[in-house]
């Protein structure tokens, strides 16, 4: 709508046209961040890159950085990797709890 309002203006009110430009751009970088912030937590690429224990590990340290209850995690998981939907499905519970 910001850029729909700067394409009417930008003629006629060249001022109020930038400042809705600049609002659409802001609204348009924040949006980014937020989807991409969104499809990190849906599978981060740790999860991807070195597995379930490091996945749950870097979903630990996260929290660890907000205001909650200290958490402490522990492993001692002997195997390296499992099918990516098994790994999904255990840090979907990891992140639930």
């Amino acid at each position: 709508m910001q850029f729909q309002t700067f394409n009417h203006l930008k003629d006629k009110k060249p001022g109020m046209a930038a400042n809705a430009y600049d609002a659409g751009m802001t609204m348009l970088q924040q949006s980014h961040f937020e989807a991409r912030r969104l499809i990190a937590g849906v599978r981060p690429p740790v999860l991807d890159e070195e597995g379930i224990v490091a996945g749950i590990a870097h979903l630990v340290n996260e929290q660890g950085g907000l205001k909650g209850p200290l958490i402490e995690y522990r492993s001692g998981v002997t195997f390296d990797r499992l099918v990516p939907t098994l790994e999904n499905a255990i840090y979907r519970i990891a992140q639930e709890g």
